[in-house]
């Protein structure tokens, strides 16, 4: 019996933006969002984009300040269950904007974390208003704040900072933040190349100990002596000693390494029964040009054929009925 997505049928209409909405477009056309992947719709003259993020959708370009232009918006969206706005609330009113490192910053995150796209935020944000749906016969606008996702995902950090010894303090002062040797980073003899550790518990740390070479004596007062032994030899040589052994101690591999090595990207999660559509973007992706494949999705969604439903004027599409 062939395998089904889990979103197989549900038809996104996703207005083309930045990354967190494009990103989240992106996960429900990997997981079965309409054959055609999400409906994007780009602005008349948009170059060719470079945006992985685009990959597995289809698109359609619109002028939206054109009144006469919406008619094709407005036909659309009862045969649309997801639309993806991606503009900042209040946009006309000049809402003051901001980028993840921003929402990251004003969070608290950006302290402890570092950058994250938010997109998963609103993937999550979707998925729940498609469960609503199903219990209720009714949609719903959800907000995908990325201040407050940001700060939710952070939840475990931002608790831990109240417990002693854990995260809390400045950096580099306790037990999760760099601050003792069983869980940290270390510089190898070869220029930035790091190894990472993460032994806090006896039996892996023993174990690390004795790849490293050292004793219980030998390591106090603590983390200086780790630097200094890491850097006696090179990232590939200390890959080597703890290749397969309990030490919770891994090379810090960078992109170009994994580009050029084993990375194999899978879907985030797995199902045997309702599979993700294969990755083939690790690296480059598929991305889609402005008004390629639109023609064909609105034909599936809507059986719109052009010519006669719409035409294409200046590069947008225009409305015939």
């Amino acid at each position: 019996m062939p395998s089904i997505s889990p979103l197989t049928g549900v038809r996104v209409l996703e207005f083309a933006g930045l990354a967190p909405g494009t990103f989240c477009g992106l996960l429900l056309s990997s997981y079965g969002a309409s054959q055609f992947g999400s409906l994007t719709v780009d602005r008349p003259g948009s170059v060719a984009t470079r945006d992985a993020l685009t990959s597995y959708k289809s698109s359609i370009a619109l002028d939206l300040k054109n009144r006469s232009y919406l008619a094709i918006l407005t036909s659309l969206i009862p045969s649309t269950d997801i639309l993806i706005d991606p503009f900042r609330p209040s946009m006309l009113e000049k809402s003051m904007a901001g980028r993840d490192i921003n929402y990251l910053a004003v969070s608290g995150v950006l302290s402890m974390l570092g950058v994250h796209r938010g997109g998963m935020v609103a993937f999550i944000g979707v998925l729940l208003a498609l469960f609503h749906r199903s219990a209720s016969g009714r949609g719903q606008a959800m907000e995908a704040n990325m201040v407050d996702g940001v700060n939710f995902l952070a939840t475990y950090s931002r608790l831990a900072s109240k417990a002693p010894l854990i995260l809390s303090g400045v950096r580099e002062s306790n037990a999760l933040n760099g601050g003792v040797p069983c869980y940290a980073c270390y510089d190898c003899k070869d220029a930035s190349r790091y190894m990472s550790v993460g032994a806090p518990e006896p039996q892996f740390f023993a174990v690390l100990l004795k790849g490293l070479g050292l004793s219980a004596e030998e390591i106090v007062p603590g983390k200086e002596v780790f630097l200094q032994r890491f850097q006696t030899k090179t990232r590939k040589e200390w890959e080597s000693i703890f290749d397969g052994i309990d030490a919770c101690c891994a090379p810090v591999l960078e992109m170009n390494e994994m580009e050029a090595g084993w990375y194999d990207q899978r879907p985030a999660v797995g199902s045997r029964e309702s599979p993700a559509r294969p990755i083939d973007m690790a690296w480059h992706g598929n991305p889609v040009k402005p008004g390629q494949g639109g023609e064909e999705a609105l034909k599936g969604w809507a059986g719109w054929q052009k010519g006669k439903h719409f035409a294409v004027q200046a590069g947008a599409l225009v409305w015939l009925k």
